[in-house]
């Protein structure tokens, strides 16, 4: 599947400190409004997205029902921990939370 990462992100995958993965919405929720989910990853103007990159040190893209994650290899959990929470209706917010906690355990 090809994800819409520019041409530099997708050279991050060459060192091996870095790792990609997929993640398909419809692995994680039961709910068919799978429109409203990828709305809720995004955010409005698309601002959830920025700050879940920010804070996870990730690039994060959606296209059609996945979503790809180019991160270091020690920040790949977070990431994906974060997607799927936000997949299952946490709010933006206490992920938010979650991942600026882990940002500072790990300084």
């Amino acid at each position: 599947m090809d994800f819409p990462f520019t041409i530099e992100e997708a050279l991050l995958l060459t060192n091996e400190n870095y790792m990609f993965e997929k993640i398909n919405i419809k692995d994680h929720t039961h709910r068919k409004d799978l429109n409203t989910i990828k709305s809720r990853i995004i955010g409005t103007k698309g601002k959830t997205l920025r700050v879940l990159q920010e804070l996870s040190d990730s690039l994060i893209t959606v296209k059609d029902n996945d979503i790809g994650i180019i991160s270091p290899a020690e920040d790949t959990e977070k990431s994906i921990q974060a997607i799927i929470s936000i997949i299952k209706g946490s709010k933006q917010a206490n992920v938010y939370a979650r991942l600026e906690k882990a940002r500072k355990q790990q300084k």
